[in-house]
């Protein structure tokens, strides 16, 4: 958990973000101003998932909350002494966002669909370095309600890892991008089974200083003695991703 306190700010933009939602999400524009209206409420239950964005001093810590089923930033631009907070990721189930950085300076998030069909993995920019964000849409990218990572690597190119299944958690896909996320040219598969067979989810990835690139997850499967689970970790170079 992070402990974080919204400002009147925040209480306005998730108002007016409710009385948008009403007509067509009433149920979930009731919860948004039942939370909304208590202060311990806004204040308790945002986590996060992902690692940070470090920029130099900057650091863009994504957070969520279940509640509110959307997403904010932390923000500190003195290596953690002191903390401020984003406008919210508006959107219906947007969550545990991922943060990538163009070379133009504008901020990529990428979150899970949490929210109704089509599922796919959602996004939103900021031109601002994290504190405003644009109005979340969604990508091609299908997204089963499960997370996701994205970073840059040393080449430059972006990759994400990714279950790419509207339902189910049965494929692991690793996707690269020549074009800083604008389009995905690249798939390989950690994993991939029948569904209802196997779960790998909440993927973690970073690259070392020799330029291999590593991945954990978690890692379920059904066999004839029962269903194994573990945390798996996965390694392999850029070249492994073009064969």
């Amino acid at each position: 958990m992070f402990h974080i306190s919204p400002n009147e700010q925040f209480v306005q933009r998730i108002n007016q973000w409710a009385d948008a939602l009403a007509a067509h999400h009433s149920s979930f524009a009731s919860q948004l101003r039942q939370l909304n209206a208590d202060e311990l409420s806004r204040r308790l239950g945002w986590m996060p998932r992902v690692h940070p964005l470090i920029l130099g001093e900057r650091i863009l810590l994504p957070l969520y909350s279940d509640g509110f089923n959307l997403a904010i930033i932390a923000l500190s631009e003195d290596a953690g002494e002191s903390w401020q907070l984003s406008e919210p990721l508006l959107s219906v189930g947007g969550v545990q966002p991922s943060l990538v950085a163009r070379r133009d300076g504008v901020i990529v998030a990428y979150m899970r669909d949490n929210g109704p069909a089509p599922n796919r993995v959602m996004t939103a920019l900021s031109q601002d370095g994290g504190y405003r964000w644009s109005e979340v849409a969604k990508t091609d990218i299908p997204n089963p309600g499960s997370s996701i990572e994205a970073m840059v690597l040393q080449t430059g190119e972006w990759l994400m890892v990714a279950n790419d299944t509207e339902q189910g958690r049965h494929q692991l896909a690793v996707l690269l991008s020549y074009d800083e996320g604008r389009s995905w040219q690249v798939k390989r598969y950690l994993e991939r089974e029948s569904p209802g067979t196997g779960s790998f989810s909440y993927p973690s990835v970073i690259q070392a200083h020799d330029g291999t690139i590593h991945i954990t997850y978690s890692y379920a499967i059904s066999t004839p003695n029962g269903r194994r689970s573990a945390i798996k970790w996965a390694r392999f170079t850029r070249d492994w991703l073009e064969p």
